[in-house]
């Protein structure tokens, strides 16, 4: 592909899907819950998976044809996703009831798209992720290049939607689904569920639970402190001196940072360092590795937050197949100085103690205060924390990004949309040869791009 091009999508063909068979379920409200209703203003999930054409492919019209068929019999158990959101308004007490409506709209929405002949994008091309090409991938996601749409906007939006992209010599498949109604285990779940329908292993799927989490005590209708969306919907543009890059870390580099971690260092007395996680240590060397790359004050504060899927800390736990949101976002801050001196064990300790002390009462407590008082996050805005946001970690290692193949083979790699470019955004993603080795989409202002492609410790992790 040449840089001097811009690359344009054209919609062949899209379709709304609704499920194969009647659902008796989507004949009453689905309830939201606190954690659900509190992403009401943050974008969509966008969540790509990158294919080379296999010679058995017969047409990507196969493709999507076989992928109708699919979304169809998927959404008999996913059927919430089928529908859209709905609002009942309570003038008298300044108040709404936000709540997905199973049976209302067209249905989930399946693009068939392609890339223009003249301007020609190919596996690698994607795959390399050039700066003339990075913000081209949004086009590849239903909603996924226009970062001022919100989960709110799935009154008239679909919530799932499913959109093939051809390239020259392969199929790019981009999944977007509402953030309202789930987590980023929620999405995968459903990937992985539709590709094993569209492979003929339907039996062998583990099918969504569609229970609300309220805190005990309180009915499933819960009303948001405000009358108009206007109160609460917030859209941001992106900054555009914002660079995304994806850096590649092997089994044996993960392995090495996490012997580091491991390993008391300047003022750390801890005698038991082998708690310390893999992705702890990773996180630990990107927050100090971005801070040092930000050149920051010795007084600056720098945020390290995590996201965390509450699912198996409940008590008893929630199954991993239960559909929601079920992520807390655990927050660590420290002084550049002190995290310089201090160096990897410590700052992997630090998260590794804020995960701990997320149990099953914090939990609890959390969900009793939101549940009692739902509102909606106003999202961090692009440039709110001015050049020195906090890094914020999202996806996870343990997710099954590899196995969904559709009849393509093994995907190349993973992409996602515009919701990633965040100043301080990092999507985490197994890597593609597994055992242990780690993909991470990063998103940086330009300057602090430049000086971490520079900085001969990170780039000695990299591969």
């Amino acid at each position: 592909m040449s840089n001097e091009n811009n690359p344009k999508v054209k919609i062949i063909s899209e379709y709304f899907i609704k499920p194969k068979y009647e659902v008796k379920q989507s004949n009453h409200p689905y309830y939201l819950s606190a954690n659900d209703l509190s992403q009401l203003s943050t974008p969509y999930m966008h969540r790509g998976l990158l294919y080379s054409k296999p010679p058995s492919l017969l047409s990507i019209n196969s493709l999507v044809d076989n992928l109708k068929e699919s979304m169809s019999i998927a959404l008999v158990d996913f059927y919430p996703l089928g529908g859209r959101l709905s609002t009942i308004k309570y003038e008298d007490e300044h108040a709404s009831w936000v709540y997905v409506d199973p049976d209302i709209g067209p249905g989930a929405r399946l693009i068939h798209a392609s890339v223009m002949e003249e301007n020609e994008v190919t596996v690698s091309d994607i795959f390399t992720c050039y700066e003339s090409i990075s913000r081209f991938i949004w086009s590849l996601f239903d909603m996924g290049d226009d970062p001022k749409i919100v989960n709110h906007d799935g009154h008239t939006r679909p919530l799932v939607s499913v959109q093939v992209t051809d390239l020259v010599d392969g199929v790019l498949i981009g999944f977007t689904m509402n953030h309202a109604i789930g987590d980023g285990t929620s999405l995968w779940h459903f990937i992985n569920t539709l590709s094993k329908i569209f492979m003929g292993r339907g039996d062998d799927v583990e099918k969504p639970i569609f229970k609300t989490m309220i805190a005990d005590g309180y009915g499933p209708v819960l009303k948001l402190p405000y009358l108009d969306s206007s109160e609460f919907i917030h859209r941001f543009e992106v900054d555009p001196r914002l660079r995304l890059r994806v850096f590649h870390f092997s089994a044996d580099s993960i392995a090495r940072l996490k012997a580091r971690a491991r390993v008391n260092n300047n003022n750390n007395n801890s005698n038991n360092n082998n708690i310390i996680s893999s992705f702890q240590a990773l996180a630990a060397f990107m927050w100090i590795s971005v801070a040092r790359a930000r050149n920051l004050s010795d007084e600056s504060d720098i945020g390290c937050w995590v996201s965390s899927n509450t699912r198996p800390k409940h008590d008893p736990p929630v199954p991993s197949n239960q559909f929601g949101n079920f992520v807390h976002l655990i927050k660590v801050t420290s002084k550049m100085d002190e995290l310089m001196k201090n160096g990897l064990c410590w700052a992997a300790m630090l998260l590794h103690q804020g995960v701990m002390g997320l149990d099953e009462n914090l939990i609890r407590a959390n969900l009793k205060a939101r549940t009692e008082s739902p509102h909606v996050a106003i999202p961090m805005k692009r440039n709110s924390f001015g050049t020195n946001p906090p890094l914020v970690f999202a996806g996870s290692m343990r997710f099954d990004a590899y196995g969904p193949e559709f009849g393509l083979g093994k995907p190349v790699t993973t992409r996602t949309g515009c919701s990633t470019w965040m100043n301080g955004k990092i999507i985490i993603d197994p890597g593609r040869e597994g055992g242990g080795s780690v993909d991470l989409q990063v998103c940086l202002l330009s300057e602090t791009m430049t000086a971490l492609e520079y900085d001969d410790e990170f780039v000695s992790y990299i591969s």
